[in-house]
This record gives structure tokens, sequence and C-alpha cells, in this order.
């Protein structure tokens, strides 16, 4: 059963992926939907809301399921309130690479975070193999990335974990938390904006630097 309501001047405060905050939504349509188990006792009530940004005018959708045995409602938000975002620089990033990148955030605005953490791992191989082509195996492409001074010793230490976190959820059954996705995906975004985004920029800096005056001859 379901009953659709016209447009109500309700507005409720909600996070706003667009505005990154939380901003108030006005209430575009309605629809409920309620059903129930006379045999059993039963019965549910489930409500969808399409909300405006009131700021930029960005539509979300809202659905608040409540059941009869369950004191809490369960609201679920479409898309859902993302985190993090990704960065405007991902454009300057090569292509397979901008698209594993995109393809890490949805995992990660689904809440499904161990196929992010898998998808970082496969983000850092690739950037790898493109700096330094395939050795075989993830030691010796960091061998290789630190020996060619695209990274330091730290750095490396640092990659070795995110790549055992990656290979933890792939291998390990590992579900990261919130805290260690953001972690290591901290560790993959400053390792794609140094080999792939500041490395070209610093190059196109050091040609506009205008070049040190040389010493005036010594007067005889």
């Amino acid at each position: 059963m379901s009953d659709i309501k016209p447009k109500r001047r309700e507005v409720f405060s909600v996070h706003c992926n667009h505005c990154r905050r939380t901003t108030n939504h006005r209430v575009l349509k309605s629809c409920i939907h309620t059903g129930s188990d006379d045999e059993q006792g039963f019965w549910w009530r489930t409500a969808y809301d399409m909300l405006e940004c009131c700021g930029c005018n960005e539509v979300v959708l809202r659905r608040n399921h409540h059941f009869s045995e369950d004191p809490d409602n369960e609201i679920t938000f479409f898309p859902p309130p993302a985190s993090r975002w990704l960065p405007q620089w991902r454009w300057s990033l090569p292509v397979p690479i901008n698209s594993l990148l995109a393809e890490v955030y949805t995992a990660l605005q689904a809440d499904s975070l161990s196929l992010a953490m898998m998808g970082t791992r496969a983000i850092i191989e690739t950037a790898m193999v493109r700096k330094v082509g395939d050795h075989g195996t993830f030691r010796n492409n960091l061998q290789a990335m630190e020996v060619d001074g695209h990274i330091s010793k730290g750095n490396r230490k640092v990659l070795e974990v995110a790549l055992d976190a990656g290979s933890a959820a792939a291998h390990r059954a590992h579900r990261p938390d919130a805290r260690q996705m953001n972690t290591v995906m901290d560790i993959v975004e400053n390792l794609l904006h140094s080999l792939f985004v500041l490395e070209r920029q610093t190059k196109a800096l050091q040609k506009e630097i205008p070049p040190r005056p040389s010493k005036a001859k010594s007067l005889p």
C-alpha cells in the first residue's frame, strides 16, 4: 500500500555532499508505503522524501523505515553522505589511475570499505609499474621506486604498510574501519600527488624561476 503526498513545505537539516556540510533541505516529494501481517501482529511503514538543498539545489533521497518490533527507525540516504571527496587534481593523473581512484571513492560512499582497501592496493601497484615497470613483486617494485629516487626510505616503509592493509582486505578477510581507511587513502593520495602532479608542477616552476645573476667581473 502506498500514499503519494503533494509537495510539502517542511525543512530538514541534512548533510549535503555538494556543500560538504549540513544545510537546510526542502521537501520536493514524499511517498509512504505501509504494510502489516495481521497473523503475526507486525506492521511497517516506509517513507521516501526527495529533499532539495536550499543552498545549492542538490537533491537527495531519504528513506525512513519503521518496523513495529524495532524501536529505532532505519534512515538511509541516497546517495549516502560522503566523508571525503575526490581531489581536484585527479584530472592530472594518468587515465587508468584516475579511473581506479574514482572506483575506490564509489566504494567508500557505499561503505564498502574492504573493496575500497583492495582498490588502494591496485592504485599503488599501477602507479609503481607506471613509473619503474613491473619487477614481479611489490617488494621489488618498491625497491626500484626507491633506487630511482621516486620515494624515500621512509616513504617506502609507509607504502609497505598500505600495501599490507590492501592484502589483508583481499586475502585475510580484514574489514578496515573508517580511521584505517582514511589513513591509507591519505598515503595513496600523497603518493599520487607527488608522482604525477607535484613532480610536473615542480619542473614547470623551475623553468619559470629567473636565473641567479652571474657574478660581476672584478675591475682591473
